[in-house]
């Protein structure tokens, strides 16, 4: 009987015990699909932008940067708050849904009429306003999904599942850009389908 593991601490000494003793791989889903959605994302908006909207470099270089802010102040400051006062489930289902709404509005911005006579002010704040949603809804599911992932293992064993996170979503960043650049192409030679353009959102 002294031999008998303990159901509520289960031994973990290595890779395949994560899998077999813990439900972790449902966690690593959630993150994994969150990986391959912002690395594509993050690849394809400038094709957006300068292609369709023909913004040039420096108009994306203020889109860039601004986000970049946003993303600064909701990490630091709102996100700490808002998981002090929800639980991660409620957060991940209500960002998810607010992203899901962002991934519609973004490339919705290219089916407004006469949007390239736009002036280059108006379209840069009304990009970036849009895409600011984008850096603090994805930020919230990215943390979330990483909770998900603690959550799903012992205390013992949160090292050695974060690892395996880490490498799992260091393969993806690899994956994002190649299958969003697929996507987009393909965008591209459905010529004058109006929903062409969520193909690759």
């Amino acid at each position: 009987e002294d031999n008998e593991e303990d159901p509520w601490k289960p031994k973990i000494n290595n890779v395949t015990a994560l899998f077999k003793k813990t439900p972790i791989v449902h966690a690593l889903v959630i993150n994994a699909t969150i990986m391959v959605m912002l690395v594509a994302w993050n690849s394809m908006v400038p094709l957006l932008l300068a292609q369709i909207l023909e913004m040039d470099s420096f108009a994306i270089g203020v889109y860039m940067a601004y986000n970049g802010v946003v993303l600064f102040v909701f990490t630091w400051w709102i996100q700490p708050v808002l998981m002090k006062k929800f639980n991660f489930r409620s957060l991940y289902i209500g960002f998810g849904i607010g992203m899901l709404c962002v991934l519609l509005a973004f490339p919705s911005i290219t089916k407004i009429p006469g949007i390239n006579d736009w002036d280059i002010v108006p379209l840069v704040v009304l990009t970036s306003f849009i895409g600011a949603f984008k850096y603090a809804f994805s930020t919230n599911l990215f943390v979330s999904s990483l909770c998900f992932i603690n959550n799903s293992v012992p205390p013992y064993a949160m090292g050695r599942a974060n690892g395996l996170a880490q490498a799992v979503g260091s393969g993806l960043r690899g994956l994002g850009p190649l299958v969003g650049g697929a996507l987009w192409s393909w965008s591209i030679t459905l010529d004058d389908q109006w929903w062409a353009v969520y193909i690759a959102y």
